[in-house]
C-alpha cells in the first residue's frame, strides 16, 4: 500500500465532509433565493402558507408572530440546506464522467 492511497471508507468520509462543507456555504444564498421568490410572498400573503405551516407552529408551542416567523425561518433553512445537498449531488454526478473512472479510483 502506497503512502498516499486513501481506504474507501476516509474517501466517503471526507467526500461527505466536503459535501456538508459546501452544502452549508451555499445555505444563505439558497435561503435568499428561495424567500424572494414572488411564490413564497404571495403563498404567505393569501395565508395558505401559514395553514400549511400550522402543525409546526402547534408542535413548537408557538404563541405570536415572533415565535411563528423563527418557526418559518427555520424549516425555510433546512430546506435550503438540504437543497443545497441535492444541488451538489447533483454536480458530482455531473462533473465524475469529465475525469473518468481511473480518475476517481484510488492508486
Amino acid at each position: 500500500m502506497h503512502a498516499t492511497s486513501i481506504s474507501p471508507l476516509r474517501r466517503s468520509i471526507r467526500c461527505i465532509l466536503i459535501d456538508a462543507t459546501l452544502a452549508a456555504l451555499l445555505t444563505l444564498p439558497v435561503y435568499v433565493g428561495l424567500a424572494n421568490t414572488p411564490f413564497i410572498n404571495d403563498w404567505f400573503l393569501y395565508g395558505n402558507g401559514w395553514e400549511t405551516f400550522h402543525p409546526l407552529f402547534v408542535v413548537g408551542h408557538a404563541i405570536g408572530i415572533t415565535r411563528n416567523a423563527a418557526i418559518v425561518i427555520g424549516t425555510m433553512f433546512v430546506v435550503s440546506f438540504a437543497l443545497s445537498l441535492i444541488g451538489i449531488a447533483i454536480a458530482r454526478r455531473a462533473i465524475r464522467p469529465l475525469f473518468g473512472v481511473a480518475a476517481l479510483k484510488p492508486h
